[in-house]
C-alpha cells in the first residue's frame, strides 16, 4: 500500500510539472501570436478595425479626458489634448502595454507599447 500511495503522489508530481511546461509553452505560442497581431496595427486603421484584431482593449481614455500619468509621459508635449487612447497588455511577457492613440475620426494615428 506505501508503494501505491508513493507511485500516485511521484505520478501526481509529474502530471503537475508536464502540465507547468506544457502551459507555457501553449502560453508563448498565443503570446507570440498576440504580438504579431500587434505588428498588424497600422496609423489610418479605425477602432472596429483594431477591435476586430486584437479583441476588447484592456483600457480606453477618451479625447482629452482622463489620461493616466504614465500615458501623457509617453508621448510629446499635450498630445493626449486631441488623442485618444485604447491599451492591451500581455500579461506574460514583462508584461507590457499596447498604446493605440487614435484622433477624432476614431483613426488610430499613433502606436507604441511600454513594459509596466
Amino acid at each position: 500500500m506505501r508503494n501505491f500511495i508513493i507511485g500516485c503522489l511521484i505520478g501526481a508530481l509529474v502530471v503537475a510539472v508536464v502540465a507547468v511546461l506544457f502551459g507555457g509553452v501553449l502560453g508563448a505560442g498565443a503570446e507570440r501570436r498576440l504580438i504579431d497581431d500587434w505588428r498588424k496595427i497600422q496609423p489610418g486603421m479605425t477602432l472596429d478595425d483594431v477591435k476586430f484584431q486584437l479583441g476588447e482593449p484592456s483600457g480606453k481614455f477618451p479625447i482629452g479626458r482622463g489620461f493616466p500619468q504614465w500615458a501623457k509621459r509617453s508621448v510629446p508635449n499635450d498630445y493626449y489634448e486631441n488623442h485618444g487612447l485604447v491599451t492591451y497588455v500581455i500579461p506574460m511577457i514583462g508584461p507590457q502595454v499596447l498604446l493605440i492613440y487614435y484622433d477624432s475620426d476614431d483613426r488610430v494615428v499613433f502606436v507604441s507599447s511600454v513594459p509596466t
